[in-house]
């Protein structure tokens, strides 16, 4: 296995973030980690097109909206993020506000 996977198997209560999802890497982050119940993405720096990908890979409860703030710009991350999204209320609910609630037991 790789060093991702040996880690992430090995930590199976410890919760992963991968940043920006992965960046340009963002096809391997995918090959490696989707599926594991302890990773998450986040949305930063990436397209509609790459948003969507992230969601059909590791599923609706498992990506997290990013914007880079205050290094990036948050209203076009937000832009990308709705289009990826395609109207779809309830993802947009998730992956901007309702799993980062449940991931962090904000409130609880």
């Amino acid at each position: 296995l790789c060093p991702e996977k040996r880690l992430v198997k090995a930590v199976p209560k410890a919760k992963f973030i991968s940043g920006h999802s992965g960046l340009f890497e963002y096809k391997k982050v995918v090959s490696l980690l989707a599926g594991f119940d302890n990773v998450w993405v986040e949305t930063s720096f990436q397209s509609p097109e790459k948003g969507r990908v992230l969601v059909d890979a590791f599923g609706v409860d498992k990506v997290l909206f990013g914007s880079d703030w205050p290094y990036g710009n948050r209203l076009p991350a937000l832009t990308i993020m709705k289009e990826a999204c395609q109207g779809d209320a309830e993802l947009e609910k998730k992956i901007f506000h309702k799993n980062a609630v449940e991931l962090m037991k904000f409130g609880l």
